[in-house]
């Protein structure tokens, strides 16, 4: 069996497509485990990276109750929330058998200190 040049090039892009839109999902799920199941702890904005496009990078330090801080970057939309600066305190909320997989709680306005 033979296939052409344009039935390889569909193939290819349907396979793009559904491992971009299945990474995608990943992300959600796991957002909304969190949101569900997550333990609270504080995080220190240490810096903020402005890209000058649609998104900031949060630098932080996380504190999570009887674990070590450690640091981890997050990626927040600049338009769908509340300015940030260095040295505020928000809240996030993490999952314990893995704490880099942690989201922003919101809304900022309550958490934010």
């Amino acid at each position: 069996m033979f296939f052409t040049t344009p039935t390889i090039l569909s193939l290819l892009t349907v396979v793009c497509i559904l491992f971009i839109i299945s990474y995608a999902f990943t992300g959600v799920l796991i957002e909304k485990r969190l949101r569900n199941n997550g333990q609270k702890a504080d995080a220190l904005i240490l810096s903020i990276d402005d890209t000058q496009y649609k998104y900031l990078f949060l630098n932080l330090r996380i504190e999570p109750p009887n674990l070590p801080a450690f640091e981890a970057r997050q990626r927040v939309d600049r338009l769908a929330h509340d300015p940030f600066h260095a040295g505020d305190r928000i809240t996030v909320l993490f999952d314990p058998q893995n704490p880099t997989n942690f989201t922003l709680e919101y809304p900022f306005g309550e958490n934010k200190r």
